[in-house]
């Protein structure tokens, strides 16, 4: 998920569903509401029953609106609170990442986004939580608050917007890594863009840089045994050390002024990581993707690009109509016949609206060594073969600018693609929700 700006691009509602849509059974009884009546009480939820539908046995597109009708379930954790009343209107869980564990009972793990403000200090800012479950998803519970905000000596608080995380099997031993996009808000945000005060320039891209986490339990990332920070173009001294691997550098794109939106997936001893590149103006680009062995120390790991994930015209294909379409809020996840996952949220810069996620097969995320590009599955003409929309068109009626991030685990049955409903008056605030949908 990103807490867009608004001086950022964004689509123009879906016209016609392309491809075949399978049947979907629709849950019935009340739309979920969350309430808090004062800070420190329960978050207390009410849903309707979760039905799942099924894509044809043939294989084809899951067709999904998750609203009111639609029997999404919302996530609600248990030991972290969201206060609703606050005047902010910043709050919530949003950019979602869902992972299970490999190895033992099968924990899950949802990692996400949650807004604050300050207390005393009117400055927004985003820490990244931690929950599980060990119920397949029926009931979620707080771990650790993996990245706190922190004042700097210089009075700026530390925002760590998105997330993303991946879990190594190594022989019957699972090994996490964790990344978060971080960079630094002035104390009270930004005056002149209210709506959107966590980018003030020039500080957001001179201090945004990625940190990555290594641990044997996702409950020990917070004090990880191992990490690295991975710096961008416009990231400078005065924020982390130009010694750093420098993703711009890596890539060889000197206009991809920072790296954005990131996602990790581990195949044996290679850890994948796609980010979105974004120019001077913070508009997004394409989706590359980086790789580096996972031997030794990380300070020791050889970064290289491998390429571009999806081509210029895919993102056309989900928007046909938008006017200019771009994939974003990238995932990743393997099933367990090794085929690999993206889940991406299609925008239109153009009116920055997001009109929910796809899902689509990876044929690769290239190889490390030697290197070659990523590619997507395709059909004979070239086009993507998409497997899933997931929307929330309810939320494409202004001021709101349609749902954030999804997340999906394949290897887990119990829990569907989990998609973020937000609103964006007079913040941006929302919560996570289990669509029940399982993509092809």
């Amino acid at each position: 998920m990103t807490i867009d700006s608004p001086d950022r691009p964004r689509p123009r509602i879906l016209p016609l569903l392309l491809g075949l849509c399978f049947a979907l059974v629709y849950a019935e009884g009340s739309w979920c509401q969350t309430s808090k009546a004062s800070r420190g009480d329960a978050l207390t939820t009410s849903s309707p029953a979760r039905h799942r539908a099924v894509a044809h046995p043939g294989g084809g597109e899951i067709v999904y609106d998750c609203a009111p009708t639609t029997g999404c379930n919302q996530l609600s954790v248990i030991g972290d609170p969201v206060d609703t009343s606050l005047p902010s209107g910043f709050y919530g869980n949003l950019d979602p990442t869902l992972r299970r564990d490999p190895n033992g009972n099968h924990t899950l793990y949802l990692m996400y986004s949650f807004p604050l403000v300050v207390h005393g200090a009117s400055t927004p800012t985003i820490e990244i939580h931690l929950a599980s479950s060990t119920d397949h998803g029926a009931t979620w519970n707080f771990v650790t608050n993996v990245w706190p905000y922190v004042k700097q000596a210089d009075g700026n608080y530390s925002s760590h917007e998105v997330s993303n995380l991946a879990a190594q099997n190594v022989n019957g031993t699972t090994t996490w890594y964790a990344i978060s996009h971080y960079y630094e808000v002035p104390p009270g945000g930004s005056s002149a863009n209210p709506h959107n005060a966590l980018y003030v320039e020039p500080v957001f891209t001179e201090s945004t840089y990625y940190v990555l986490s290594k641990a044997s339990d996702p409950a020990q990332l917070a004090t990880p045994s191992d990490s690295q920070i991975l710096i961008c173009g416009g990231t400078t001294s005065a924020y982390a050390s130009l010694s750093n691997p420098n993703l711009t550098a890596i890539s060889g794109d000197s206009g991809a002024v920072t790296w954005r939106e990131p996602a990790l997936l581990v195949q044996g001893d290679i850890l994948y990581l796609v980010a979105q590149a974004a120019d001077t103006n913070g508009t997004f680009g394409y989706l590359g993707v980086f790789a580096a062995q996972t031997t030794g120390r990380m300070s020791t790991w050889n970064w290289k690009y491998l390429g571009r994930l999806f081509g210029p015209n895919d993102p056309a294909q989900a928007l046909p109509s938008a006017g200019r379409p771009v994939f974003t809020e990238i995932d990743l996840t393997q099933k367990a016949n090794g085929q690999i996952v993206a889940i991406m949220t299609a925008m239109d810069l153009s009116n920055q609206q997001k009109y929910g996620s796809r899902t689509a097969g990876v044929a690769t995320l290239g190889t490390y060594s030697p290197v070659s590009a990523p590619a997507m599955v395709r059909d004979g003409n070239g086009h993507l073969i998409l497997t899933g929309q997931f929307t929330a068109n309810d939320l494409n009626v202004p001021p709101n600018q349609g749902p954030g991030a999804s997340t999906y685990e394949a290897m887990e049955p119990n829990v569907g693609l989990l998609i973020a409903r937000r609103g964006i008056q007079p913040n941006v605030h929302g919560f996570t929700f289990d669509t029940g949908q399982h993509p092809q």
